[in-house]
């Protein structure tokens, strides 16, 4: 009796080794999905990133690269040509990203990453997608953990924040808090891409008036 229980014993433990074998780490999983984004092979990574999620659920980092695998997919759909399917797939898509954005806050408070791109793609997509608000709420919420990171100032890790901050400040019409974030940017990264949207931004603030909405008159 006492021999047959340690074959069975073993016997399972081998069993579970084997499908231990076969598991993908975490880190497989992004990478490969990562891979297969740089490649535009988005429903691939889509697919593989669905397939993460079943295995492990609780991981922020899984959730958040899925959800940039549908944003990416939307603005993929967005290009095709069929104007009112593709504006159905790109909300749908849209919705889902900002739904695994949400969860992998939720998983983990202090992704930094997780925080950024919620905010960069809230305040970028149409207003009536009513992400505005929590966009730059996450964006905020990004500039403190980074502050906590980098003390002293990373200037590559702030200009992109600071160059959405600005974006949604104006959205808000916030319009000299988007001054100064956009200022900031190109104090931190003038010949930068971010340094061009910055530089473009203000340009609009010193074009209209927008205090009352009116265009500056020239004389």
């Amino acid at each position: 009796m006492i021999k047959q229980t340690i074959i069975i014993f073993f016997f399972f433990l081998g069993f579970a080794m084997i499908l231990s074998a076969q598991v993908k780490s975490v880190e497989t999983y992004l990478t490969e999905s990562e891979n297969l984004r740089m490649e535009s092979r988005f429903e691939e990574a889509k697919n593989l990133l669905l397939e993460a999620v079943a295995i492990y659920p609780f991981d922020s980092d899984i959730h958040l690269h899925l959800g940039l695998t549908w944003a990416e997919l939307a603005q993929q759909t967005s290009q095709t040509g069929d104007m009112v399917n593709d504006m159905m797939t790109t909300m749908e898509g849209l919705n889902k990203a900002f739904a695994e954005f949400e969860e992998a806050v939720r998983l983990a408070p202090g992704n930094y990453n997780a925080h950024f791109y919620f905010g960069a793609y809230g305040v970028d997509v149409p207003v009536f997608f009513g992400k505005l608000d929590q966009g730059v709420s996450h964006l905020e919420t990004a500039k403190s953990l980074l502050e906590i990171k980098f003390p002293d100032g990373e200037p590559e890790a702030f200009t992109a924040i600071y160059r959405y901050l600005g974006q949604g400040y104006y959205l808000q019409e916030r319009y000299d808090e988007a001054q100064k974030a956009w200022e900031k940017v190109l104090e931190l990264a003038p010949e930068s891409e971010n340094g061009d949207a910055a530089r473009a931004g203000l340009e609009i603030l010193s074009t209209f008036n927008v205090t009352t909405g009116n265009e500056n008159e020239t004389n």
